[in-house]
């Protein structure tokens, strides 16, 4: 069975697909896969980097602290 296989089609309009799992399990890999195939991808981390940075050694606390 070819890795494609595992994909699901996208023929019902509203399909979601959620992941979860470990750092380096292929969620990443698995989701662009997906994508190509013509699925929209949504990315938490990627709104977080954006507003924050990628490393949080450079966010500044006051930034997160509530008002």
């Amino acid at each position: 069975m070819d890795d494609a296989d595992l994909l699901p089609d996208l023929t019902e309009r509203g399909l979601v697909v959620m992941m979860c799992g470990l750092s380096g399990s292929g969620k990443s890999t698995y989701a662009r896969a997906l994508e190509r195939r013509g699925y929209t991808r949504l990315s938490i981390d990627e709104l977080v980097w954006e507003w924050i940075g990628h490393d949080a050694a450079d966010l500044d606390p006051a930034r997160c602290r509530r008002p």
